[in-house]
């Protein structure tokens, strides 16, 4: 009889250890399952605050599209055409690979290889590696932004100045581009590279008169 009750103690000792083995289990999962799932939402709020850096150092929180107003875009807009002509037509010897080809990311190949064709035309990589020289452009207030149902297009002012080997501003240009945007966050979305997701989609220097003193 005494062995009977141990035999019973023992099975009921047995399955006390193996229900709370399997607690134990089912709580391991659901915790691994809510870490999972705290690490994906994290993570899709980061995506949702996309904080962008840019060519002026200044920083702004990109938001998606889902939830952002007309306002909000346009704002977009004019900091992606900022980016690209600070970086087109800022160069030296030790940033033009660098800035070449972030600046080709922003904007669509065929405009792309137009105007990259004409910095090669123009031998400017060379002789900025071989002299030292470099220019640096200056924009002239915000870039101008118009939305119809021709698309998005608008102008853009500013100066370029050109240096020396001595660091010394020899020559002195207006700059006033005309240009038109494609908005591809539908298509393409948001990227490092292009994290504006915006396309330039042409662009034309309609100024490059050197600027007079008196101006």
């Amino acid at each position: 009889m005494t062995e009977f009750k141990e035999l019973i103690s023992y099975r009921d000792a047995f399955k006390t250890t193996r229900i709370l083995a399997l607690t134990v289990i089912v709580l391991c999962i659901g915790l691994t399952g809510f870490i999972y799932y705290q690490s994906i939402e994290k993570e899709k709020q980061m995506l949702n605050n996309i904080w962008i850096k840019t060519q002026d150092g200044s920083m702004f929180s990109a938001e998606r599209v889902g939830v952002m107003t007309k306002e909000d875009r346009v704002i977009e807009y004019k900091h992606h055409v900022k980016w690209f002509y600070n970086m087109w037509y800022t160069l030296n010897k030790d940033n033009q690979e660098n800035n070449i080809n972030a600046a080709l990311n922003l904007i669509e190949k065929k405009p792309g290889e137009e105007l990259l064709d004409y910095y090669i035309s123009q031998n400017v990589f060379q002789k900025i590696s071989q002299t030292g020289r470099s220019f640096i452009s200056k924009l002239k207030g915000e870039p101008e932004i118009h939305i119809s149902t021709n698309g998005i297009i608008g102008r853009v002012y500013g100066t370029i100045d050109f240096y020396d080997e001595q660091r010394q501003v020899y020559r002195k240009q207006h700059l006033d581009v005309e240009f038109a945007l494609n908005d591809v966050i539908g298509i393409e979305g948001r990227s490092n590279i292009n994290p504006h997701a915006v396309k330039i989609a042409s662009w034309n220097v309609i100024n490059d008169k050197e600027v007079k003193n008196n101006e």
